[in-house]
């Protein structure tokens, strides 16, 4: 053995020591697997939709590890948190206690007179006492720790005076919370306050500013308020000083104001918070909306979704499609088949670790580590197994493509040693596409989801690196290791059967079959056969679909760039028809389509475009080559098709096996995670062979790479 490759495995075994630790020390499971805090927030049911969306939005901006915002029966929402999250309680609590009502309201034009009697008469309302402060200024405190003191339900009665109401403004001052009396105007000048975009900047004396930009309506409203109240606005000719306006939320004044002249930008600035926790908690909820109809919340603890039981099936399931994946290895690939598997493990033991580096320096690049630090792990959910799943497909797929090249250099009679190496080089376009392909997705896929999905993202990431490095650093040493002296094949030739398979010329068929299947599913979602379970567990899955279409913006421009368009776009069909297929055969089946089965959808997705990009890759280099070139395209896509069937049969096999070891061992949501695999790991393979080829065929003008087009 070479110093070189010593000095690899010492790395990947310091690697590995590490990888170990941090999945002994620094990971934790989320809710599948760990338990969960859920708050219970019940509603009117009208309402509930609009709540709903409110609530989503607003748990979505603590960034939770592990969160999940769903209906439940018929007027309540139940927000599901991951025990690591628990810090969050209060704050989520708060969250789905408070309406967010915003609005203006003017302070009367005799409020200082009156609080002056008040003073003067030393009144003050129950529950509060009057303190003097060394400067002179009057404020009332409370007398007692009941919060509910002090409320405007309470304050209505205390000391009325005509077309006014009396209320109370916090000022916080080191140690105590004293406040303000203040006499308001009726009526609001605005309520319902739309607000496009909320921040926070920071003040002096550790005081900060939440800035609301106002949406167009609020801002042409606000506009016309400040011109009537402004130093000798049309509402306050004899003046030289505007009018003071209070911000109110849920009948508290967040802040007053006086109103220096016109405000045409539509900024509307709450000042003087004391903290920057609660600028933050008025940001998020000014932000998120107004939530209606909430009326009540109640928490509690529940056990882990998949069950105790269910973590050890999974568990059980991952063994046997381990075992399952390195027979098909040692089958395929005779002698060879244990090196693969070895790799394959290899990876996932550096997982771990791999997730550790991927969080940081995605945290980094998304501008959070200052916030929540720079080593954030995520926690183990379904979707984020999905995630590693997948990335460990790809690598087979991968190290089929190596060991298949390999195999061709072996039949023209060269050496197995140059054989291994012309391989690895041959192969390196795939490589760089699907590992390169993958890092882009997930590095977007961090950035617009929330949740479990970043958890995806982080575990995809992970995964492709460590496949890589694994590739890169061990599979080539222990493969030029084993084939030192080596006089056999290293890869079995394609079956027979596949060889004569016009598969481009089968397209039509293959179109007309995908056509049916997903108008059958549409017309099942129309006429309401699904049930009412299925339907609103599959439109809770759909809240995911902008942050996995905006993944596949980046893989289309990954593709445009190195394919062209008409690759991207039957990259794109594969992946759809294949997503589509694979959730009309599991609804028909009458199985609902709920969180823990969509996470299959991504692994279908990520599977069908790799397939897809290496039989791209390999049509593109046989266009170039003298013997094709002159062919028509159908035929060089058929012969792609051809060679890459192995490759295809790996990656898709692989994550077969994988649901139906899951199917043998789990029950409940997770077998319907598994039979989702299994439907899809089918359906992968159909789209990235008799749908992305035919739509880019049919969009290619001049053949492949310059092949004439039939």
């Amino acid at each position: 053995m070479k110093k070189s490759d010593k000095v690899r495995f010492l790395l990947v075994g310091v690697c590995a020591v590490a990888s170990i630790a941090v999945l002994y020390g620094g990971i934790s499971p989320g809710r599948d697997f760990g338990g969960a805090v859920s708050i219970v927030v019940t509603t009117d049911k009208d309402n509930r939709p609009g709540a709903l969306e409110v609530l989503r939005k607003r748990i979505a901006s603590l960034q939770p590890a592990d969160a999940l915002v769903a209906p439940s029966g018929s007027d309540q929402i139940v927000v599901s948190l991951s025990r690591r999250d628990g810090v969050m309680i209060p704050a989520v609590q708060r969250l789905c206690r408070e309406p967010g009502l915003l609005s203006l309201q003017l302070v009367h034009r005799k409020s200082e007179e009156w609080v002056k009697q008040l003073w003067d008469s030393k009144s003050a309302p129950d529950g509060f006492g009057i303190e003097t402060s060394p400067d002179g200024r009057n404020f009332y405190v409370r007398t007692n720790d009941d919060q509910s003191v002090g409320q405007a339900s309470a304050l209505s009665s205390f000391h009325p005076q005509p077309k006014s109401r009396f209320m109370l403004a916090s000022v916080d001052v080191p140690g105590k919370r004293m406040f303000v009396p203040y006499y308001l105007e009726q009526q609001p000048e605005m309520s319902g306050v739309d607000v496009d975009r909320a921040w926070t900047v920071a003040g002096q004396k550790s005081e900060w500013t939440v800035v609301l930009q106002l949406g167009r309506d609020g801002k042409r409203t606000y506009r016309e308020i400040t011109a009537e109240h402004c130093p000798h606005g049309h509402q306050n000719n004899d003046s030289d000083t505007g009018r003071q306006l209070a911000v109110m939320m849920d009948n508290r004044i967040l802040s007053i104001f006086t109103v220096p002249g016109i405000v045409d930008d539509g900024n509307l600035f709450v000042e003087r918070i004391v903290s920057q926790a609660e600028a933050e908690h008025l940001r998020n909820v000014c932000e998120s909306g107004f939530l209606r109809g909430a009326v009540r919340t109640e928490s509690m603890m529940v056990g882990p979704d998949l069950g105790h039981y269910g973590i050890l099936r999974i568990l059980a399931a991952v063994l046997l499609a381990s075992l399952a994946i390195l027979l098909v290895a040692a089958i395929v690939w005779p002698g060879y088949g244990v090196v693969i598997g070895a790799c394959v493990a290899v990876a996932a033991l550096l997982m771990p670790f791999g997730i550790l580096i991927a969080a940081g320096i995605l945290e980094l690049v998304s501008g959070a580590s200052g916030v929540r630090g720079f080593f954030v792990l995520p926690v183990v959910t379904l979707l984020g197994l999905a995630g590693a799943g997948l990335a460990l497909a790809v690598e087979m797929g991968l190290l089929a493509a190596i060991t298949e090249r390999a195999s061709e250099e072996l039949r023209t009679g060269k050496a197995l040693a140059i054989a291994v190496a012309n391989g690895y080089r041959k192969a390196a376009g795939c490589v760089i596409d699907a590992i390169g392909a993958g890092l882009l997705a997930g590095l977007l896929l961090y950035l617009a989801g929330t949740g479990p999905v970043k958890g995806f993202a982080t575990a995809m990431c992970a995964g492709l690196v460590a496949s890589l490095f694994v590739i890169l650093a061990v599979a080539r040493t222990a493969l030029g290791l084993v084939v030192t002296g080596q006089p056999t094949v290293v890869v079995k030739s394609l079956p027979e059967p596949f060889a004569r398979i016009d598969f481009v010329g089968k397209r039509l068929y293959a179109i007309v079959i995908s056509a049916a299947i997903i108008l059958l599913t549409c017309g099942l979602l129309i006429f309401n056969r699904f049930t009412g379970r299925q339907v609103v567990l599959f439109r809770d899955m759909l809240q995911t679909v902008p942050a996995f279409g905006f993944a596949l913006v980046g893989i289309v421009a990954w593709v445009t760039i190195r394919f062209g368009t008409r690759y991207a776009a039957g990259a794109v069909a594969a992946a759809v028809n294949a997503i589509l297929l694979a959730v009309g055969i599991f609804g028909i089946s009458g199985h609902p389509v709920g969180p823990a089965p969509a996470a299959a959808l991504v692994v279908v997705a990520g599977c069908s475009i790799y397939v897809a990009l290496v039989i791209f890759d390999r049509a593109r280099e046989l266009g170039k080559d003298v013997v094709y070139k002159r062919k028509p395209a159908a035929e060089v896509l058929n012969s792609a098709i051809r060679r890459t069937m192995l490759q295809t049969l790996v990656t898709c096999g692989t994550v077969l096996l994988g649901g139906v070891a899951i199917m043998l061992v789990c029950r409940g949501a997770v077998l319907d995670f598994g039979l989702l695999l299994t439907i899809g790991a089918f359906c992968a393979a159909f789209s990235s062979i008799f749908v992305a080829i035919p739509v880019a065929l049919a969009l290619s003008k001049t053949g492949v790479a310059g092949a004439k087009t039939p």
